[in-house]
């Protein structure tokens, strides 16, 4: 395996799919942020 690649999106409740680069600042250094993170590191090496 040379690399791999995750892509997270949120689907807002009551807007449209927003991409990382519109939501990570508002977690930005918050406990989700670190969850987040070790959720999709983990879903990955699933």
């Amino acid at each position: 395996m040379m690399g791999v690649e995750a892509r997270i999106r949120w689907q807002h409740p009551k807007y449209r799919l927003l991409t990382l680069a519109e939501f990570s600042p508002k977690i930005e250094n918050t406990l989700l942020d670190i969850e987040m993170g070790e959720w999709v590191i983990g879903s990955a090496l699933e």
